[in-house]
């Protein structure tokens, strides 16, 4: 790593984790305020920071469903900087409405479906070569199509000679060449 590259990501670093640490108490404060159990309540800076980082990675993964990562990043920093105005609003004594003591209550189901669709998401990205692949090569198959065999050496491809370059035409099977 570059001198200049670490001259930007350290304060980087140093802020993000101060953040966390920030945030982490608002979101652990007004979840045991809702009378979130000590044990649990826990979880919700967890849930909420864990489910930002998760939907960050995503939007440099994702070709479909960029915007959704991002939107679930936006609304993970807009929850979290709720609760810590919540928290810092209130002083010692965090007041909790109906409808914030209903949000604490439905975050956990709403951060893993969110979770959930992101991981799918994730999960059919990295599969679509391989599934693409073979989808496509079972499609040509049962079309008579001849296909590529793979080489000796597990990855390598000998493209099969075809005589006619029509399509639609069925076309005899070809055997693979020999090694």
């Amino acid at each position: 790593m570059s001198a200049a590259r670490a001259a930007a990501l350290v304060p980087a670093v140093i802020v993000a984790v101060g953040a966390v640490i920030a945030t982490a108490h608002g979101l652990y404060a007004v979840a045991v305020a809702a009378k979130v159990p000590d044990l649990i309540a826990w979880l919700y800076p967890l849930i909420t920071d864990g489910l930002a980082l998760v939907a960050y990675t995503a939007t440099h993964q994702l070709d479909k469903g960029k915007r959704y990562a991002w939107s679930v990043v936006v609304l993970a920093a807009v929850l979290s900087g709720l609760a810590q105005a919540a928290y810092l609003a209130g002083g010692a004594q965090v007041s909790v409405t109906a409808p914030l003591g209903f949000g604490v209550g439905a975050w956990p189901a709403v951060a893993a479906a969110r979770a959930a669709l992101l991981v799918y998401l994730l999960a059919s990205t990295t599969q679509a070569g391989d599934a693409g692949g073979r989808v496509v090569a079972d499609l040509a198959a049962e079309r008579g199509y001849p296909q590529a065999t793979t080489g000796g050496d597990g990855g390598a491809t000998t493209p099969v000679e075809v005589e006619n370059d029509d399509p639609t035409e069925a076309v005899e099977e070809v055997a693979p060449p020999s090694p």
